[in-house]
């Protein structure tokens, strides 16, 4: 996999599988601007990087994907850059009941609506390479997802899987809308979504030291976040994608294997809900896609 002379951007890229994917891109020869919430953890990582590919063009910025402040912040500063490819990696996962700076329950709000502004911000750096992608990561949890009507609010009865799983089905459905978008308005803009299946991270075994982690059932069933960051890596650099693909784990269920295109589920490949969702994320988080507004289904 050659990459030389590409540039990404990498979401969540100081830990897990944001780093395993900065790390794969780095040593393919691109060029990585990590976008991290925690600046000295980002510049930890890009050491770590260099540690192994001592030549790779590395840099850090700061973003805060619950802040739109934030994100508008890093729009601007790269606005003027080329970029080949926008990784939409980083997720709140699982936190309990609270709010983004801007209102918005925080699941939705970072992984949702952090993600289509950020990604909306780029378009015109992203433009400005021949074949520019956005890849949206998703999770095995959106097929059991259920879009709220008012994702600015919290429910009685919040559950942090049930918002968690709703934010993932809201990447899907958004990287499909991009795709139609895009292909209705003749741009040359890829929209790709890829799923891990279940890795590892450092999160899920807080405890029981390496005994704890030889004997997780887990682990059966699960692959480590260097393996599941494969399917990012794919569709990110993979050429021979179309637009609209999800790229998966091949093996048990889709929770770990060497990567593949795999089905959507028609639930998320609706058009109609897909500019529903669209247009509730421009009047929620005031980014507007003016390069994408033609095509994408009813209005």
């Amino acid at each position: 996999m050659r990459l030389d002379g590409r540039t990404y951007v990498v979401t969540g890229a100081n830990r897990g599988l944001g780093f395993q994917v900065s790390v794969a891109l780095a040593s393919g020869g691109a060029g990585v601007i990590l976008a991290v919430r925690d600046v000295p953890a980002g510049e930890a990582a890009v050491t770590k990087i260099r540690a192994r590919c001592p030549l790779a063009n590395l840099r850090v910025v700061r973003l805060d994907l619950a802040s739109l402040d934030s994100v508008r912040a890093v729009t601007d500063e790269l606005r003027q850059d080329r970029l080949d490819g926008l990784v939409c990696n980083a997720a709140a996962i699982m936190v309990k009941a609270g709010r983004t700076p801007d209102g918005f329950e925080t699941h939705w709000g970072v992984n949702h609506l952090g993600h289509f502004a950020l990604a909306g911000g780029l378009v015109p750096a992203l433009l400005r390479a021949p074949a520019p992608r956005v890849v949206m990561v998703t999770s095995l949890v959106a097929r059991w997802g259920q879009v709220p009507k008012d994702p600015s609010g919290l429910a009685p009865g919040y559950r942090p899987s049930r918002a968690y799983a709703a934010s993932k089905l809201a990447n899907l459905i958004f990287g499909l809308e991009l795709a139609r978008r895009a292909e209705s308005c003749g741009s040359s803009l890829l929209s790709v979504m890829a799923h891990p299946g279940y890795a590892r991270s450092d999160e899920q075994h807080p405890s029981g030291g390496r005994i704890g982690k030889i004997f997780d059932p887990t682990r059966l069933i699960s692959q480590s976040a260097k393996e599941g960051s494969r399917p990012l890596v794919r569709a990110a650099a993979d050429q021979g994608l179309v637009s609209g693909s999800l790229v998966g784990p091949s093996g048990l269920l889709g929770t770990r294997g060497a990567p593949k295109v795999v089905p959507v589920f028609s639930r998320a490949a609706s058009p109609s809900t897909g500019a529903l969702l669209w247009r509730q994320a421009e009047e929620a988080t005031g980014f507007s896609w003016p390069v994408l507004t033609m095509g994408g289904g009813p209005r």
